[in-house]
C-alpha cells in the first residue's frame, strides 16, 4: 500500500474519499494548488469522510507511484473512493479555487445510484449524456449486494448511469447494461466482487465516447490517435448508433490500445472541420487525428458500403504512415494540457532542472 510514509494507513483508513494531489514542492503550480486545497475543508459540510494527501513526485519514495498512475503533469488531482483508485477520467480539471474543488468533492460523495421499484419507472430512466445504463436487480432493500452495488457505482461515475431495480421478480440476472447504440448485455455470473468489478470495467465505458470542449483535454492527454465522428447536433442517436456499430465490427480490437474513438458535435467543433478544408454542410464526417497530422476521410457513406473493412484499412494505413490521404497539421494536439497550468513531469524524471515557467 502507498504512499510509503509512516502513518498513512491510519490517516486514510476511515475515509470514504482520499484526494491525492500529485505535485512537487519545486513547481509553482503545485504550491499554488496546495494553498487552495488547504482551504477546501472549510467549504465542506462533512470533513470526517475526506482527507487530502500531497504526493511529491520528485521525492524518490513517491516517484514510482507517480509512474504507476501515469502522472505526466503536475499538479494532478486524483481520487481514491472506498480504497479503490478512480479512473483518470475522474481527474479534477476545473478552476483552482477552493469553492469549485469542494463542490466537485461533495459531488463525488453523493449517492450515484437511482432506485426504482417497477418496470414503468425503469423504462423511464434516461442516461446522462450518452452513458450506458447499468441496472442492478435486487429483491429487497436489505440485500447486501445492493450496498456493494451502490459503492461500486461511484467508481464508474462519469462513464455509466446506475439504477437499482428493487422488486419481487424471478430471474437469474444480477446486472444488465443497456447501450443505446449496441444493445443490451447481461451478467449472470457469480457474486464474487472481483468478477463483478471486472465485468463493469469491461462493459461500462462506451466504445465510442462523447467528446466535449470541457472533456477534450483528458482524451487528448491519453496520447492515442483519435478517430472522430463529427455529427449533426439533432441527429444524435442515428449517427452515433451507426458509427458505433461500424467501429464494433471493424476496429474494436484497436480502440483503447491503438486509437480512441469519439463523437463530437460538428457545430461546436466546426473550427476543426474548417482547418482541414471541409465544407460546412459535410456532416456527418469522420476525421483521424494522430496528434501530429489530421486526415479527413473522403466520404462518410462510403464507409458503410460493401465490401466491408474500409474504415479498418484507412486506420491501419494512417497508423503505419502509408496513407495517400491529404493531411493537415493536427487540430486536436492544441487541446493538450497547457504549460500555463501544468509542469510536465518528464523533465523531473530526466533529471533536468525546472524551467522558469515551473518555478
Amino acid at each position: 500500500e502507498w504512499p510509503l510514509r509512516p502513518g498513512y494507513q491510519e490517516l486514510v483508513q476511515d475515509k470514504d474519499l482520499v484526494v491525492l494531489h500529485f505535485g512537487s514542492r519545486f513547481c509553482r503550480h503545485s504550491m499554488h494548488l496546495q494553498h487552495v486545497l488547504n482551504n477546501v475543508p472549510s467549504y465542506l459540510n462533512d470533513t470526517r469522510s475526506v482527507v487530502i494527501v500531497f504526493v511529491d513526485c520528485r521525492d524518490p519514495a513517491f516517484t514510482p507511484h507517480c509512474h504507476t498512475h501515469n502522472i505526466t503533469k503536475i499538479p494532478t488531482l486524483r481520487f481514491r473512493y472506498y480504497g479503490v483508485m478512480l479512473s483518470a477520467g475522474v481527474e479534477y480539471r476545473g478552476e483552482r479555487r477552493s469553492g469549485p474543488i469542494a463542490r466537485f468533492i461533495s459531488e463525488l460523495l453523493q449517492p450515484y445510484t437511482d432506485t426504482v421499484y417497477d418496470a414503468k419507472s425503469l423504462a423511464q430512466v434516461t442516461p446522462e449524456e450518452d452513458h450506458r445504463i447499468v441496472i442492478g436487480f435486487f429483491r429487497h432493500e436489505s440485500d447486501p449486494l445492493l450496498t456493494f452495488y451502490r459503492r461500486v457505482s461511484g467508481l464508474f461515475r462519469g462513464e455509466c448511469t446506475f439504477v437499482a431495480y428493487v422488486s419481487d421478480f424471478n430471474n437469474n440476472i444480477l446486472f444488465a447494461i443497456r447501450d443505446m447504440a449496441l444493445g443490451d448485455n447481461v451478467y449472470i455470473g457469480d457474486y464474487t466482487p472481483e468478477l463483478i468489478l471486472g465485468w463493469f470495467r469491461a462493459n461500462c465505458r462506451p466504445l465510442v465516447r462523447r467528446m466535449t470542449l470541457d472533456g477534450a483535454e483528458g482524451m487528448v492527454e491519453l496520447g492515442l490517435p483519435l478517430v472522430l465522428l463529427f455529427r449533426r447536433p439533432h441527429s444524435y442517436m442515428n449517427h452515433v448508433s451507426a458509427f458505433a456499430k461500424l467501429v464494433d465490427r471493424e476496429i474494436r480490437d484497436l480502440v483503447g490500445f491503438n486509437v480512441t474513438a469519439v463523437h463530437v458535435d460538428g457545430h461546436v467543433f466546426r473550427r476543426a472541420l474548417r482547418a482541414v478544408g471541409a465544407p460546412p454542410d459535410v456532416l456527418p464526417a469522420v476525421l483521424v487525428d494522430t496528434l501530429e497530422h489530421t486526415f479527413l476521410l473522403p466520404s462518410y457513406s462510403d464507409l458503410f458500403e460493401k465490401p466491408p473493412g474500409k474504415l479498418r484499412r484507412v486506420i491501419l494505413d494512417v497508423l503505419a504512415k502509408r496513407t495517400a490521404l491529404e493531411h493537415h497539421d493536427s487540430v486536436f494536439v492544441k487541446l493538450k494540457p497547457s504549460h500555463t497550468r501544468y509542469s510536465f513531469i518528464e523533465k523531473y524524471f530526466m533529471g533536468l532542472k525546472p524551467g522558469k515557467d515551473e518555478l
